[in-house]
C-alpha cells in the first residue's frame, strides 16, 4: 500500500516536470520542516548570535569578534568550560570551534591527559581533543572547523553549533569518567 502511494507520488512529479509544470502535484513527498527553497548565504557572525541567542546564552564579544561562552559550577576537578567561536579563512568561510577547561595540568598529569585525548579521538571524529603545554603547565582542548566555502544557512550553523555544544558536554562528562589520574 505505502509503496504504491510512494511509486503513484513520484510518477505525478515526474510527469509534472516532463510536462514543464510550475505546480507541484498535491502529496509531493517532501522532508518534514525543511523549506522548499534554501538560500545559501555567506557565514556570518549574525548566524553564530543568533543561535547564542535562542538558546539565551551569555555570551561576551572580543575586539576581533570571536564569541565566547563559559559554563561554571561543573565539577571542580576539570573546571569550567570555556567555548569561543570565531569565522576564519582568507574568504570568512571556516567557523572555528574551541572549548578550553580551566582545569590547569602539571607535568605528572602530561602521559595521562594525552592517553585521554587519544582514547577520545579514537571513539569520536569529532570534536579532535588535543592536549596543550607550555613550561610545566598543561590544558586540554576540543577543536572543530568547519568549512561553508559554498555558503550556508542559519538553521545549519545553528545544527552545528549545537552539536559542537553538546559533545563538549559529552567529553566532560566522559572524561570525568575516565580521568585514571589526569585530575
Amino acid at each position: 500500500m505505502g509503496d504504491d502511494l510512494l511509486r503513484r507520488q513520484l510518477a505525478e512529479i515526474f510527469a509534472a516536470d516532463q510536462a514543464g509544470s510550475e505546480r507541484e502535484p498535491e502529496n509531493a513527498p517532501i522532508a518534514a520542516g525543511l523549506p522548499r527553497e534554501v538560500t545559501l548565504r555567506p557565514l556570518s557572525f549574525d548566524m553564530v548570535e543568533a543561535f547564542l541567542d535562542d538558546h539565551e546564552l551569555r555570551h561576551l564579544r572580543d575586539v576581533d569578534g570571536e564569541f565566547v561562552v563559559r559554563f561554571t559550577g561543573g565539577d571542580h576537578r576539570l573546571g569550567a568550560i570555556e567555548i569561543g567561536m570565531d569565522i576564519q579563512g582568507s574568504d570568512g568561510s571556516v567557523l572555528d570551534l574551541r572549548a578550553s577547561f580551566d582545569a590547569r595540568l602539571g607535568r605528572k598529569q602530561f602521559g595521562p591527559a594525552l592517553i585521554l585525548c587519544n582514547n577520545w579521538n579514537r571513539r569520536f571524529r569529532i570534536p579532535k581533543a588535543t592536549f596543550l603545554s607550555e613550561d610545566d603547565i598543561g590544558i586540554i582542548v576540543l577543536r572543530q572547523s568547519i568549512m561553508f566555502s559554498l555558503g550556508t544557512f542559519p538553521e545549519q550553523v545553528a545544527d552545528d553549533l549545537d552539536f559542537f555544544f553538546s559533545m563538549t558536554q559529552d567529553f566532560y562528562e566522559w572524561a570525568l569518567e575516565e580521568e585514571r589520574g589526569v585530575f
